[in-house]
Parts: C-alpha cells; sequence; structure tokens
C-alpha cells in the first residue's frame, strides 16, 4: 500500500500524534492495533474512523456479543474440568467495598459479578449468604473450590459454605497465607530491629531532596525503594536493594558532598551515616535477606497468573525451610516453626495435598506415593467431589496405573514430559534431577485439572486493587526451575554470621541458647544468632 520510507514515516507520525494528543498510554498499542491498521490498509485511502456513536453503540454491542460467544464457550468446560470461584474482596482509595466474584477453568477466569459491599456489616453470615448465591448462579455441580482470603469472617463463611454444600472446598488464598508469615517474620525482634534501620535509612534520604540526590548520583539512577507483591514482601525487596547499594552508600556517606551537606551535621544524619558504615548492620541485613529470599520466591510463584500453582506450594514451602535450615543454621527452627503453623491451620486442605501428589513434577522424583497422608487426601478429595460412585471408584482404579507408571504413563512421551507439564498445561524449564533415573511422571488429567486450579493470587485483598510491582523475570519464570532456584546457590554463612538483638529481647524470640552474648551496639543493633 504504501510505496517509499516517506509513507511509512508519515503514517506512522500521524498514528503517533493521535496517541500523544490523545493521552493514550503508548502500551495501549496491544493487542489489537496491529490488526486495526491492517484493516485499515486493507480497505485503502479515504476510510473514515468509526464515530463516538458507533465505537460506544453497534461496536460496543458486538463486541459484547462476541465476549458472550466466549464465554459460552467457556461454560463448556465446566461439566469436564469443574470450577473455582475466586471471592476477591478490594477497598478502594474513596472507602469503596467491593467483592468481586471471578471464575477459574481450566486455566482461564472469567468475570462473574461484582457486588457493593459498602453499606453492608461484612460478617460470616452476609459474605456465606453472596457465596451461596454465587454457587447458585454458576450451577452447584460445577463449583469444586471456592477460595477467598485469610480473614475470620471469610473462613466462617466459608465453613458455613461447606457444611451446606457438601461436594465442594472453601480454601485460604496461598498468597494471602505466605504473606503473613512474612509478616511473623517481620515480627520477630531479631527480624524487626534490622527491618526498622533499613526503613530509618529509606526514610531519611528520601525525606531529603538534596541527599536523595547525592544518593542517586552514586547509585547511578538506582533506587533503594522496591515495592514487592505485598506490603511485607516489600520489606524483603527494599532491603535486597539497600544491600545491592552497599559500597554505593558507603561510598555517599563518605564524600565530601555527604560532609558539605546539612544532613551530615543534624543527629539523625549522623545515626543513619554511623549505620551505613557499621558492617555488623550489613552482615544482619544478609542474614534477613536470606530468612525472607525462600518465602517471598515461593509467593511470586503463587501469585503468578500465567499458571496453576497449588500443586507447587507444599514443595515450595519444603525448599523454603531447607533454605532457612542452611542460611541459619542455629536459629532456623522458630521460622521454620511459623511456616508449619501457617500451613496447618491454614493451608493444610485435602485439596492441597492431592494436587501435590498428583503432580508430575515430583511424584516420582519425591516418591510421593510412598506417603499414605497424600494418597488418603486424594481419595478424600475424589469422593467428595464426585457424586456418582461408580466414576469415583474408576478414578481412584486409575490412581495404581499413575503410582506405578503403569500403561500410558510408562511411554517415552510421559517420560519426557516429566517436568514439562504442569496441572495448568504450561510447559517447565527443564532442571537437574540430581543424578536420579528419569522416571514416568504423567498423571491422571482429569482430576489433577480439576484439582490444581489457582492457589489465588491477591485474593481478598484489602489493597484497592493496586499491584506491588516486582521484577517481570519473577513471573516469567517456570515454577519448577524457579521452586528448585529457592535452595540453589552457596550458603556460606557460619555461625558467626548472626542476627540483630535488641537488648531487651522477647522470650518468644530467645530460641535455643549457645552461650554467646553480644555487646550492645550504639544503635540498638546486637550481632549473634540464637
Amino acid at each position: 500500500m504504501w510505496k517509499n520510507n516517506n509513507s511509512f514515516k508519515s503514517a506512522k507520525h500521524a498514528i503517533g500524534k493521535w496517541f500523544i494528543f490523545s493521552n493514550i498510554p503508548p502500551n495501549a498499542a496491544v493487542p489489537y492495533y496491529q490488526a486495526a491498521i491492517d484493516e485499515i490498509a486493507r480497505v485503502g485511502v479515504g476510510v473514515k474512523g468509526p464515530t463516538p456513536y458507533e465505537i460506544t453503540g453497534p461496536i460496543l454491542d458486538a463486541e459484547l456479543e462476541e465476549i458472550q460467544e466466549y464465554v459460552n464457550g467457556f461454560k463448556k468446560k465446566w461439566e469436564t474440568y469443574g470450577v473455582t470461584i475466586m471471592c476477591d474482596g478490594w477497598t478502594s482509595t474513596t472507602k469503596l467495598s467491593i467483592i468481586n466474584f471471578l471464575i477459574y477453568c481450566n486455566g482461564k477466569i472469567v468475570f462473574h459479578k461484582s457486588i457493593n459491599a459498602s453499606g453492608y456489616n461484612r460478617d460470616a453470615n452476609y459474605i456465606y449468604e453472596l457465596m451461596d448465591d454465587v454457587v447458585e448462579e454458576i450451577g452447584k455441580k460445577y463449583v469444586v473450590q471456592v477460595i477467598t482470603d485469610n480473614g475470620s469472617a471469610y473462613k466462617k463463611a466459608g465453613e458455613l459454605l461447606m457444611r451446606k454444600r457438601k461436594h465442594l472446598y472453601w480454601t485460604p488464598c496461598a498468597a494471602h497465607c505466605i504473606d503473613l508469615i512474612l509478616e511473623d517474620f517481620a515480627e520477630k525482634t531479631t527480624v524487626k530491629v534490622v527491618i526498622e534501620q533499613a526503613k530509618k535509612i529509606s526514610n531519611f534520604i528520601y525525606n531529603h531532596g538534596k541527599v536523595l540526590d547525592i544518593m542517586r548520583k552514586y547509585t547511578d539512577g538506582k533506587e533503594l525503594l522496591r515495592p514487592g507483591i505485598t506490603c511485607f514482601a516489600t520489606n524483603y525487596t527494599s532491603m535486597e536493594s539497600i544491600l545491592e547499594q552497599k559500597l554505593n552508600l558507603q561510598r555517599m556517606f563518605t564524600s565530601e558532598e555527604w560532609s558539605k551537606n546539612p544532613g551530615s551535621k543534624d543527629p539523625s544524619g549522623k545515626a543513619i551515616q554511623d549505620v551505613i558504615l557499621n558492617s555488623s548492620f550489613w552482615n544482619s541485613a544478609e542474614l534477613v535477606c536470606n530468612l525472607h529470599a525462600p518465602v517471598s520466591r515461593v509467593l511470586c510463584i503463587v501469585d503468578g497468573e500465567k499458571q496453576a500453582t497449588m500443586g507447587y506450594v507444599f514443595e515450595g514451602m519444603r525448599r523454603s525451610k531447607l533454605a532457612i535450615e542452611a542460611a541459619l543454621p542455629r536459629s532456623h527452627k522458630k521460622y521454620c516453626d511459623i511456616i508449619d503453623r501457617r500451613l496447618k491451620n491454614q493451608m493444610l486442605h485435602d485439596i492441597h495435598l492431592a494436587a501435590y501428589y498428583l503432580n508430575p513434577a515430583y511424584h516420582y522424583e519425591l516418591e510421593l506415593s510412598h506417603k499414605p497422608e497424600l494418597l488418603d487426601a486424594l481419595k478424600k478429595v475424589v469422593q467428595k467431589i464426585e457424586p456418582d460412585a461408580n466414576i469415583a471408584s474408576l478414578a481412584l482404579s486409575e490412581g495404581k496405573y499413575f503410582r506405578e507408571a503403569m500403561y500410558g504413563f510408562a511411554d517415552s512421551t510421559a517420560i519426557r514430559g516429566r517436568k514439562k507439564t504442569d496441572p495448568g498445561d504450561a510447559l517447565l524449564d527443564e532442571i537437574d534431577d540430581d543424578g536420579q533415573p528419569v522416571r514416568p511422571n504423567t498423571f491422571l488429567a482429569t482430576w489433577a485439572e480439576r484439582q490444581s486450579g489457582p492457589s489465588r493470587n491477591s485474593v481478598g485483598s484489602d489493597k484497592g486493587g493496586e499491584k506491588h510491582l516486582i521484577d517481570e523475570d519473577d513471573e516469567s519464570g517456570f515454577l519448577t526451575s524457579r521452586i528448585e532456584d529457592i535452595v540453589g546457590g552457596d550458603n556460606d554463612n557460619d555461625d558467626t554470621c548472626c542476627f540483630n538483638k535488641e537488648k531487651n529481647i522477647d522470650e518468644n524470640d530467645r530460641g535455643s541458647s549457645h552461650g554467646n552474648q553480644s555487646q550492645a551496639s550504639p544503635y540498638g543493633i546486637y550481632f549473634t544468632e540464637e
């Protein structure tokens, strides 16, 4: 259509002017952008764009019909795979309380409806009635699971729902549960002191414009603040960012620019300088990052939107505990106990255990078939969600073929797909299998699909729907390799590399004594690991 480069440039300039003049974000140029340009080029010179009336009238109506056709096609899969209802509550900046209901099936999610709950007492009975109505609207025979946040009202509502709807499961949001683990970590005095010191560093720098300008000069424009997925994950990402800039910050606080800045004469500025130049602070900060990193990585996995993750939660947390034990050989127990307590109280549901059992990435490698509690959980799930006793019995009998890698589970395709097939049909990276022989790892497709839905990201969040940004690499990496990475790398921390201690430490934080008492730091930091 366009004969020369000038024509191309002219067309692009016209489109660019439209974007800029209309204040359209550049990233709006997907996914239908190029298709629109192609259609215009096909029609030829003289084509006129749709009027505002056409866009909001017949074109919008046509789009609604197209979407409805898509949803109708989506509904056809409910009979085969079942559905998960996600109850996503949030509060806007104007204090408007909204509860969204979404439907997950076979790796896809559609919006069902939204409720304005601002004028209601959002207690367990109210939430239960909403969830029960949605189950009825969707069709009770299709609903396998309902996911909400871990709030007491939602938990009670979920229990009431399971009491009435005996064929389905209520489960709390895995991301919320893992975030609460990070919150519990942050409540430990040994961790709290380091986090508070890091916050003081960031607050001082970002509250003083000239100091901030000096920092950006020494960090080459890199920021100390790095938002994470949740507010407690942000503690880790910000601490990690400060650690990455350790040398630059030390150079900054020993520079001539800093010494000439009025902040260097201020008591708070002097205190921050002392912390920055204190090697013990950096040792403690590194340990805090080593504690948070494994759990934060699992949080990234379950908060992702590209793969179903239920079958990965327990393995991720198991590896997190191993990593924490390696990083903190003397004080790991109290942190691992936090993980165990949260998992037991909030995540130890049969449906999670069954999904773990049916995950081919781990079933054979970890010999999960020898764990009777997992097989028992699978039996309970099948019997609960399948009302037809004959079909349930047939599914359970097929479990032997899967467990012992018989028939189709032993063919070469199944073996090659060992860790390339997750419950959401996403491809996984190959990972090191530690010299173990390759074993079959396919799985009971129907049951795995029905049980391996979302653990669900940000369900029930009261953060106004805001997304705490994190590196795209954390989300785009595939699940198995990322869980393997949790315990990757060298763990050279010996028992002399220690956590911060306050003088009057809480009794709950004492752990087992090893006789190493540290001297008081003038900045409220102590440096021995219990």
